[in-house]
């Protein structure tokens, strides 16, 4: 976890390469070099580095970056839906974030627990799917462990948002060789599996702000998480241009490309549509 933590400690240090201002950005990128020619020099070739920090070279080396100690708000959901694009279209595709945010919640909550369902949601159309957090009330102090947050197992958060969890990791081992594929095409163009809209539409309601927190998910997939607590339905827009249908891939409703459509989002959904021309118009 390469990181500094006062604004005066980054502008005061020094580096061999020089000072800080200059050649601090690069350190996250040098860190997981010497982590990966480490694991290198004892014949592990396929490494996964999961770090706090990244910088564009950082791919290089099989960085996961993750996007720190996020706060269990759904605000905070809406800015890691925006921030996974920026990631992405600065070369940084192995991109995840806390399913629930790191720090605030409470798995007795019931806000909370509907949030950690709809950051998970998120977490099935991102990258890399992994949840994590300090959850509260803390489990008791064990003499192996020490103090420790609460549970944070799918079964932690209530019997309603446990089935909606085992569902979406079961949504996620479907998509699996999807994602495979859609990586093995980043590796081989640089084409993030994750990017807005604005990278494959040209439409002008693609770059308005309202699309912002929907993206394309690989070459046949737009997904819309649902960041707004208590939402119910949710509008999404879905381009012409791509494909001419599109369709709910958990509803398996279909809806004609090129047209802002409404769709409901209980706890359970959320706007995941797939191109698919062998739709029925309805």
């Amino acid at each position: 976890e390469p990181q500094l933590w006062t604004a005066q400690a980054q502008g005061d240090m020094m580096y061999a390469a020089g000072r800080d201002e200059s050649v601090g950005m690069y350190l996250p990128v040098a860190h997981a070099q010497m982590v990966a020619d480490g694991l290198s020099k004892r014949g592990v070739t396929d490494q996964v580095i999961l770090s706090r920090s990244a910088w564009a070279g950082s791919q290089r080396h099989g960085v996961i970056v993750w996007s720190g100690d996020t706060h269990s708000t759904f605000e905070e959901l809406a800015l890691e839906i925006r921030e996974a694009q920026s990631a992405a279209m600065a070369g940084l595709y192995w991109w995840t974030s806390d399913i629930g945010g790191f720090e605030g919640g409470n798995l007795t909550d019931p806000r909370f627990r509907e949030l950690v369902v709809r950051w998970a949601q998120f977490g099935v159309v991102s990258p890399v799917f992994r949840l994590h957090g300090d959850r509260r009330p803390s489990d008791p102090p064990s003499q192996e462990c020490g103090e420790s947050g609460g549970g944070n197992e799918i079964w932690s958060f209530g019997p309603e948002a446990e089935k909606i969890l085992g569902g979406l990791v079961l949504l996620r081992e479907r998509l699996r060789p999807y994602i495979h594929a859609e990586l093995a095409k980043t590796a081989a163009t640089g084409v993030p599996l994750l990017r807005p809209m604005i990278f494959d539409c040209a439409e002008p309601a693609c770059a308005t702000a309202e699309a912002e927190e929907q993206f394309f998910f690989g070459s046949e997939f737009i997904a819309k998480p649902v960041s707004e607590h208590g939402a119910t339905q949710q509008r999404v827009y879905l381009p012409a241009t791509t494909a001419k249908w599109w369709r709910h891939y958990l509803t398996r409703e279909c809806f004609r490309g090129g047209a802002w459509v409404t769709v409901a989002s209980p706890l359970e959904q959320f706007g995941l549509f797939q191109a698919d021309q062998s739709c029925v118009p309805p």
